[in-house]
């Protein structure tokens, strides 16, 4: 029988961990190893899990999706909105390439990859059991793979190594840029091997927060996306909807509830804990009080209101949709009419909303459906298409969908991806890779004023149309990187001049 080298049984090295990596920015230096001296490392399973529970750590920090990484895949989609004039450059289209949060992300992802290649190099030299080297060794290429992901999804090129380089600053500081495509073809790489690797489950609530062979399936298929790999991407995302044992829960709002973290939706998710390893996501889509009618606020209204809905996103849904009750909080909960439209799937009226948990799904199932419409679509299997659309739509309570050509299919999957996953960190990247993330937000102003939304978003939509340009579609390298590494080539396209 295989054995299954779990979070649950190494419980106090990942409590150590976690609390070593969140406690302050000075512990993100520390590699994962924790406390374990180099010249002992990987001499027993417990050491192994150690460094790759780290990795795990890495996402939750405030660089990533503890807050920039969240930020950056978040502020700028057309679907939500500051409820009023805000200076946040991500929000408005209007940062530099010496914007400190832009290369706090670009060197946590390298973070990752540094120690996800140390891990890999130094399992293959381990004495462990075999069984033991593959998991975690799937383990580490995960993590890479992720991490390449959203630098190439993100930055385009980037400087691409899967070796543990010296200490030498001077080897890292000189390494070229390699293309996107480049990227993605390591990570495609990484991820085959790990899905050969991984296991299918964890015990337990651990397979949804450790990387499964369906989780490295999932960011499979979505970077075949990027490739335009259709066939690949949809048999990849078929194999997850047909052999991975998960499923759509029955209501689409149970999905966010806390009782449902681990639902059987859920492929793979950053593990927040409340008190413990904590986000402020919950911050910016929660109301700011002083923004509501002081005779409707309650406890709970303790937020930013940074990511409130936009009306003319809530108009093109069909009233049926059974989501909408998920999705519209658009009162108080003893019924009193607010301002504004709050994503209510994204509401926990915990308080402080700074010590929440909530953790942050990178994929789920229904994302794997619509992968897999898109994919098949793209492909000329509109048959297969609209059988993964139409799954989605069904819970929905939708009618399916049927007889429509290809072009017609293709934009009802852009606009289910959109309506299905809103508030969740895809739609904004959707957009880019689709090239539609112009001219999305270029028609934001005339939306906003023929939806009659309130003059604080409709102020946002008009500075964004007015920043936003084909530069935008990537973020630029952050100008320090060219300071320390004369090999980086070029800046991005419309980012040579800042």
């Amino acid at each position: 029988m295989k054995r299954l080298y779990s979070i649950k049984v190494a419980a106090g090295i990942i409590t150590i961990v976690m609390g070593t990596l969140m406690g302050c920015d000075d512990a993100l230096e520390e590699n994962p190893e924790g406390f374990i001296s180099p010249e002992n490392f990987y001499q027993t399973e417990a050491d192994a899990l150690t460094a790759v529970t780290g990795l795990y750590a890495r996402w939750s920090s405030g660089d990533l999706f503890g807050r920039d990484l969240e930020m950056i895949t978040m502020h700028g989609d057309p679907a939500v909105t500051p409820n009023r004039v805000i200076t946040i450059p991500q929000s408005r289209y209007d940062y530099t390439p010496t914007f400190g949060d832009f290369a706090d992300i670009w060197e946590s992802l390298y973070r990752i990859i540094g120690d996800a290649n140390k891990a890999i190099g130094r399992l293959e030299e381990s004495q462990l059991d075999q069984e033991a080297k593959d998991q975690f060794i799937g383990e580490a290429l995960f993590h890479r793979a992720l991490a390449y992901y959203y630098l190439s999804a993100l930055y385009g090129g980037a400087p691409l190594w899967t070796v543990e380089l010296t200490d030498n600053a001077d080897e890292i500081a000189n390494l070229p840029r390699a293309t996107a495509p480049a990227i993605r073809a390591q990570v495609i790489t990484d991820l085959t091997r790990a899905a050969d690797l991984l296991p299918d489950n964890y015990s337990g609530n651990f397979d949804k927060v450790r990387a499964t062979r369906w989780a490295a399936k999932s960011l499979l298929a979505k970077t075949y996306l990027y490739e335009e790999d259709w066939e690949n991407a949809a048999r990849e995302a078929d194999d997850v909807i047909t052999e991975s044992g998960h499923s759509l829960l029955p209501d689409y709002g149970d999905v966010f509830t806390e009782e449902n973290e681990y639902s059987n939706e859920i492929i793979f998710t950053v593990d927040f804990q409340q008190e413990v390893v904590t986000t402020s996501r919950g911050f910016r889509y929660a109301p700011r009080s002083r923004d509501e009618d002081p005779a409707n606020r309650e406890n709970w209204m303790n937020g930013f209101g940074h990511y409130v809905m936009r009306q003319s996103f809530i108009d093109t849904y069909d009233p049926a949709d059974s989501r909408l009750d998920a999705i519209i909080q658009d009162t108080n909960n003893a019924g009193e009419a607010l301002r504004f439209i709050y994503l209510k799937k994204m509401q926990r009226t915990a308080n402080p909303l700074d010590k929440q948990g909530v953790n942050m799904i990178l994929f789920r199932f229904a994302d794997m459906l619509l992968v897999h419409a898109e994919a098949a679509n793209e492909d000329d299997d509109l048959a297969g298409a609209l059988t993964s659309i139409n799954r989605v739509r069904q819970r929905a309570g939708l009618p399916d969908l049927s007889g429509l050509d290809k072009d017609q299919l293709r934009q009802a999957i852009y606009q289910e991806r959109s309506w299905e996953l809103v508030g969740e960190n895809h739609t904004k990247m959707d957009l880019a890779r689709w090239g539609l993330l112009i001219s999305e937000i270029k028609a934001l102003p005339a939306k906003a004023e023929a939806a009659g939304e309130p003059n604080g978003p409709q102020a946002m939509a008009q500075i964004q149309a007015d920043n936003i340009s084909d530069k935008h579609l990537l973020l630029p390298v952050p100008q320090a990187e060219f300071e320390k590494n004369p090999n980086l080539g070029q800046q991005n396209p419309g980012w040579e001049g800042g």
